[in-house]
């Protein structure tokens, strides 16, 4: 129901970005209720670049918090600045001194500094399933993947179906 919100920015399994306020009765502590993780506190800036490649700053007490999720990198190591050069193209090569490795032969573990690129993923497959996650960016960019558009036109619909039957 939250995801069809029109002002749903992002969105995972167990999270949503919105810019509606959510109804008391939808918040709550017990399995299945949303949470609010800042506490009412509201988010400046966010970027969101893709499934699991995200930023975001929220002010607390005059302290600027930045946030960041990135598939392959320990979460909120990335400042805001980083996301947004992510967000230009930019590609950042980051060292990562804290990589365990596990020898199966010699039952070692050994600590080894590893260095890491990121860079913004354009399409990222879901692991459950065979769809792609496409930003609508690239919808313009090739007008020829019809097939592509069908699937989106189908998903529309139905959500309007379903968006229908609640009012």
């Amino acid at each position: 129901m939250f995801k069809l919100n029109c002002d749903c920015y992002y969105t995972d399994t167990d999270s949503i970005f919105t810019n509606t306020n959510l109804s008391d009765e939808f918040v709550g502590t017990e399995l299945g209720m949303m949470k609010d993780e800042l506490n009412g506190l509201i988010i400046n800036k966010a970027i969101f670049l893709g499934i699991k490649q995200y930023g975001y700053q929220y002010q607390d007490n005059k302290q600027i918090i930045n946030k960041s999720v990135f598939a392959g990198v320990t979460r909120d190591s990335l400042t805001f600045e980083q996301i947004e050069q992510l967000s230009q193209g930019k590609i950042l090569i980051i060292s990562n001194k804290t990589t365990f490795y596990k020898s199966l032969v010699s039952l070692d573990i050994t600590i080894r500094s590893t260095t890491l690129t990121i860079k913004e993923n354009d399409k990222k497959s879901f692991n459950a399933n065979t769809n792609t996650y496409i930003p609508i960016h690239l919808i313009y960019k090739d007008k020829s993947n019809k097939s592509f558009l069908k699937s989106i036109m189908k998903v529309i619909l139905r959500n309007l179906k379903l968006l229908i039957r609640l009012f």
